[in-house]
């Protein structure tokens, strides 16, 4: 049992690391899915053809420049909550298949559990590696999705 238990430990440490990285990733989702659950982003267009008309039937310069800079300002939060929706995406996808893949090395150490110590080890490896890999790829998601969200200033 004690052999089992240090052949088991790799996989409860890469395991809870993968684990805390889903839940800080499952916290970035939430705040975007409250934004844009919270905008009427469906509404922008509405609102951006709007301001094309009253544009084309104003002849004041200065209001003209209003309802451009406007106008202006409503695409880009539109662009923003659609760069949003798509970093939902991912990041559900994501957490779909970290979920996936914990599914099944909870399967692997049931698996593990059962054999013999001797036949386990080099599985137990196998499992402590592939968790290893899948927080190697949280970590570059990660990553990629902090640059993202500050490069596109909707973070």
């Amino acid at each position: 049992v004690v052999q089992l238990g240090r052949l088991l430990q790799p996989i409860g440490e890469q395991a809870t690391e993968l684990y805390n990285q889903a839940h800080g990733l499952a916290d970035k989702g939430q705040i975007i899915e409250q934004y844009l659950q919270s905008t009427q982003s469906h509404n922008l267009q509405f609102q951006i053809d709007s301001l094309d008309q009253r544009i084309a039937g104003t002849s004041d310069q200065y209001t003209v420049e209003q309802l451009k800079a406007t106008r202006a300002a409503l695409i880009d939060r539109q662009q923003n909550s659609q760069a949003l929706a798509t970093y939902y995406d991912r990041i559900t996808a994501q957490l779909q298949n970290i979920g996936a893949n914990l599914d099944n090395v909870l399967a692997e150490t049931v698996r593990l559990r059962a054999a013999e110590v001797a036949t386990a080890s080099q599985a137990s490896s196998d499992v402590a590696e592939q968790l290893s890999n899948l927080n190697a790829d949280m970590d570059a998601f990660q990553h990629v999705l902090e640059g993202a969200l500050s490069q596109s200033g909707a973070a």
